[in-house]
């Protein structure tokens, strides 16, 4: 009982911080979406991509074979698949990335790199991850951001992407769990985060994966480090613009 009692106000305060950090699209035209990623690190935004298109990604996903090696914390309970820039992840990233482009403005450019473009898959018995950044903190580097999308509902027993807010704008001496926000979202929801920002996938106790299709966009400067750039060789180069327009090549 006593247990039950500390545990249930640190998630009361977990769930208060992620509430923050989840906006409409009236917010991220009036600006506080951008707002609370420059103060926070994170952002969220629900309802943004087609559920259907998630769902049926997560199909293509299971025939794939894992198309190239990219680093991963516990190989055996994660992995990461490149994407083609075809059918259901393109329309997702389409759906994706007008939200982003008004929640990023000019932070990257009008016409980023796009570094990454995968799809990570947490599965039963994952283990947390120890919290990290995803490229070393510095200056006079190029600035990154991630986009994260659930491809299904997630619970907080699946272990979701956990983050630590503010820590991109500085190197924290520790990190305590209770202190995280769980980005919990359903399908089709973004989270947009600083690629500083400190954060780990959680510990999935529950019976299912918890797969996430995610892009990474780079502004101008030298390449940060630490990034896994989990990319197909063929897309390694292109812009968001160069993307559009593959796909919207590809419906004409």
């Amino acid at each position: 009982m006593q247990l039950a009692t500390r545990i249930d106000p640190i998630l009361a305060a977990m769930e208060e911080r992620r509430e923050r950090l989840f906006v409409d699209i009236e917010d991220v035209q009036e600006g506080r979406a951008t707002r609370l990623l420059d103060e926070e690190g994170v952002v969220a935004i629900p309802g943004v991509c087609d559920r259907h298109s998630c769902e049926r990604l997560i199909l293509n996903i299971c025939r794939l074979r894992e198309t190239s090696p990219t680093r991963i914390d516990q190989p055996e309970f994660r992995s990461d698949w490149p994407q083609y820039f075809g059918g259901y992840a393109a329309q997702i990233f389409m759906d994706a990335i007008s939200v982003v482009g008004m929640v990023l403005g000019d932070r990257l450019t009008d016409n980023p790199l796009v570094t990454e473009l995968s799809c990570m898959i947490s599965y039963p018995g994952a283990e947390r991850q120890n919290p990290h950044p995803d490229v070393r903190h510095g200056d006079g580097v190029a600035e990154m951001y991630s986009v994260f999308i659930p491809l299904m509902d997630q619970t907080l027993s699946m272990g979701p992407l956990l983050t630590w807010q503010g820590t991109h704008r500085y190197f924290p001496n520790e990190l305590k769990t209770s202190e995280a926000t769980p980005m919990t979202g359903d399908a089709g929801s973004i989270v947009i985060m600083n690629s500083k920002l400190f954060h780990c996938g959680g510990k999935n106790l529950s019976e299912q994966p918890r797969p996430v299709f995610y892009f990474t966009l780079q502004g101008d400067g030298p390449d940060p480090q630490g990034s896994t750039f989990s990319i197909l060789p063929e897309f390694k180069g292109m812009r968001v613009n160069d993307f559009i327009e593959l796909h919207e090549g590809a419906g004409r």
